[in-house]
């Protein structure tokens, strides 16, 4: 007999962080700009232009890390998601939204709204679910 296919579902420790990554990214692009603005004050101070970068470096990397976990793990939401057959089961699951590289850091463009803009017959759809809340963070 065939086993049935295992349930997928966040362990608690993966609930927590996908409720609270988005803060988290956040919180690291606020310190890289905090950092690039010291850059700029310190500019003929090699020493602590120095130590600035050295950080700007691994705030990069730890910023990089976690835009790989938050793809990871809404990418996660939406597989429990579609097995289960709605958004029950993710308590933080909102439109399905990608990190887009914008001016400043980061925003947040739903793949839903880009896919009806995108279809001929969903003109109208598109126009009347828009709203601020499809935009994240810009």
């Amino acid at each position: 007999r065939p086993a049935a296919p295992r349930k997928l579902k966040f362990s608690y420790k993966e609930q927590r962080e996908f409720e609270t990554i988005d803060g988290d990214i956040a919180a690291l692009e606020e310190k890289i700009a905090a950092n690039q603005r010291e850059q700029e004050a310190s500019g003929s101070d090699y020493v602590s232009l120095q130590r600035l970068q050295e950080e700007h470096s691994a705030l990069e990397a730890a910023l990089e890390e976690k835009m790989e976990r938050w793809v990871y793990l809404n990418d996660l939401a939406e597989q429990i998601a579609a097995q289960s057959g709605g958004m029950s089961e993710c308590k933080n699951a909102g439109p399905r939204t990608v990190p887009r590289p914008g001016v400043f850091g980061i925003r947040y463009v739903d793949m839903a709204q880009s896919f009806r803009a995108s279809t001929p017959d969903s003109k109208a759809a598109t126009a009347a679910s828009a709203s601020p809340a499809m935009t994240k963070r810009m």
